[in-house]
């Protein structure tokens, strides 16, 4: 699949598809990280976690893991239709249903995939809501739709290895 292309090569990212537009500012994020790790988050810089930034260039720093969050009001390919056709019949009508996206861009990345997918699934998992239609994994091209299981598959994936974060690790 030939997404729109966001990321840079250094990074790893789970893609939320949204049925509207919704921009993401840094004390939502913040927040997010927060439930999700059980920790604080500061939105100023000094020692410890970290949400800084605005719009789509907000940085999140957790333990030792720095997030990106680009975004955009438009369908995460130049050719929905097209990438839509390569998707099972049950989940094409989701796919056409998405109109913006937000990604989870873990910088960096590489070094440790199921580390790295630990910790983005942890996030997004957090961050389902009834606007997203479903993720999408860009470097297998995966589509994952908002269903019953996908926050458990989230959680199983978060699950598969201690992010250094806190006790919400162990959920």
């Amino acid at each position: 699949m030939e997404p729109e292309k966001h990321e840079d090569a250094a990074c790893f990212s789970i893609v939320l598809l949204l049925r509207e537009p919704h921009a993401y500012d840094k004390e939502e994020l913040r927040l997010a990280a927060q439930k999700t790790w059980g920790a604080p988050f500061q939105t100023e810089p000094g020692d410890g976690n970290l949400v800084i930034g605005s719009g789509p260039r907000i940085i999140m720093k957790a333990g030792r893991h720095f997030l990106t969050f680009p975004s955009a009001a438009q369908p995460y390919s130049d050719d929905p239709q097209q990438i839509s056709e390569l998707l099972p019949l049950g989940q094409r009508r989701l796919w056409m249903q998405h109109r913006a996206w937000i990604a989870l861009d873990y910088m960096k990345g590489g070094n440790d995939r199921i580390l790295e997918y630990g910790v983005l699934a942890r996030l997004a998992a957090e961050m389902l809501t009834d606007n997203c239609v479903g993720i999408f994994l860009p470097e297998s091209g995966d589509f994952l739709p908002n269903d019953a299981s996908l926050d458990a598959a989230l959680r199983r994936i978060a699950a598969e290895q201690d992010t250094g974060l806190g006790s919400q690790d162990a959920r």
